[in-house]
């Protein structure tokens, strides 16, 4: 049996570590099925190796189900107790403390969007001194977290703040609808406006370029991501299909489309990187969307990439980085 499990809660996808070797990660459409919550922990639970205590972090409480995020940080706690039964259970607080979770339906909103703050008190200490940047992208968002001899360098404690301060950019790995990320794309000579619809994503993007995509990853459509469902989506974003869009066209929408999502990232790491006195600034990488978080950084000034939390801890706890976080924090503060 081992001591800790950490399980992370998020809009989109439930991540559970033991914050060594095993982790699982799966999706759940949190904003569409809020009653299932408990439910599903608690599969998630009888996947994972017997515990005997569990530490949380969440995101989750932004969904859409929720009138407000003390509301869905409410419910994903009650949710969390359930499945936990007898075990422990404490959540992350955004300042670095974990908290029960009786203090947690105190006050909610410390452990509301807490899981990017476990993430870089774990990855700072792959970096040397402990001091750098930690980006992480996943399937929806990139987190760029400035850390300091092992503690977080940043003064943001919402979601909101860390739009602000660049920390927070929304884009992801193979979530993002293309449709948020470009205007027009170029076909065959043109500059045609896209739909503004919901018919590809990053994922489409990634794919058809040759990057690596979780095996979990979920489409525009439902359907897979085999080179040919790729096309079909993208074709869509300008009004065709099959019959006049084919793969070189794909790959010449994807090698546009690409530099555009980079931008805002590039943008948001330059203001975070103002924090840091002259000189180069180590980086390390982590998330689903690793292949993307090496592109940004190759266009950063005076960064340097010590490595990813992949090729530190494994690719499949990696993806459930926030998870093996809160796990081996959890380990290291109650031991």
């Amino acid at each position: 049996m081992t001591g800790w499990l950490g399980i992370d809660v998020g809009g989109a996808n439930l991540k559970v570590a033991d914050g060594s070797e095993f982790a699982h990660h799966q999706p759940f459409a949190l904003w569409q099925r809020p009653d299932e919550l408990a439910e599903a922990l608690t599969g998630l639970l009888q996947q994972s190796p017997a515990c005997e205590a569990i530490c949380a972090t969440m995101t989750g409480e932004l969904a859409d189900c929720y009138e407000t995020k003390r509301d869905g940080v409410l419910h994903i706690t009650n949710a969390l107790s359930e499945a936990a039964g007898d075990r422990r259970l404490v959540i992350y607080a955004v300042d670095g403390s974990f908290q029960s979770s009786a203090s947690t339906f105190i006050n909610p909103l410390r452990a509301a969007a807490s899981n990017w703050h476990a993430l870089a008190r774990f990855a700072s200490r792959f970096l040397p001194n402990s001091t750098g940047l930690v980006i992480d992208i996943g399937s929806t968002t990139a987190d760029i977290i400035p850390v300091i001899a092992g503690e977080v360098a940043s003064q943001s404690q919402t979601d909101f703040d860390r739009l602000v301060a660049g920390e927070l950019v929304y884009t992801g790995a193979s979530r993002t609808p293309v449709a948020t990320i470009v205007s027009s794309l170029p076909y065959r000579g043109l500059q045609v406006p896209v739909a503004a619809e919901f018919f590809s994503t990053t994922g489409d993007v990634q794919a058809i370029l040759g990057y690596p995509l979780p095996d979990d990853a979920e489409s525009a459509d439902g359907r897979g991501f085999s080179q040919q469902e790729c096309i079909d989506r993208l074709a869509r974003q300008i009004c065709v299909d099959r019959e006049s869009f084919n793969l070189e066209d794909a790959i010449t929408a994807c090698q546009y489309i690409l530099p555009h999502q980079l931008f805002p990232l590039e943008m948001a790491a330059l203001r975070v990187l103002r924090s840091f006195p002259s000189g180069e600034v180590p980086v390390i990488i982590s998330g689903s969307g690793e292949s993307l978080a090496r592109q940004l950084v190759a266009r950063l000034p005076r960064t340097t990439l010590v490595g990813s939390l992949g090729e530190q801890i494994g690719e499949v706890p990696s993806s459930c980085a926030a998870a093996v976080a809160v796990a081996r924090l959890a380990m290291e503060q109650f031991s």
